[in-house]
């Protein structure tokens, strides 16, 4: 991945659907993926909040600032 690559790689990803390439892409780049099955969490994020991502949980956790 580029992003990798100048140091500007996500933490994770979270995602509604998750296709092979990404899961591929994330795994090559040891970037965390995170399938949710409720897309208001995209609602529910705005500038400066934390995002904690648990992928083997699988656990979205949005603290608001």
């Amino acid at each position: 991945m580029i992003a990798v690559r100048a140091g500007n790689a996500p933490a994770a990803i979270i995602n509604l659907e998750i296709d092979p390439i990404t899961v591929a892409g994330c795994a090559f780049d040891d970037i965390s993926l995170v399938q949710v099955s409720d897309p208001i969490i995209f609602d529910k994020v705005k500038k400066g909040d934390i995002v904690t991502v648990d992928a083997e949980k699988g656990e979205v956790i949005v603290e608001k600032k």
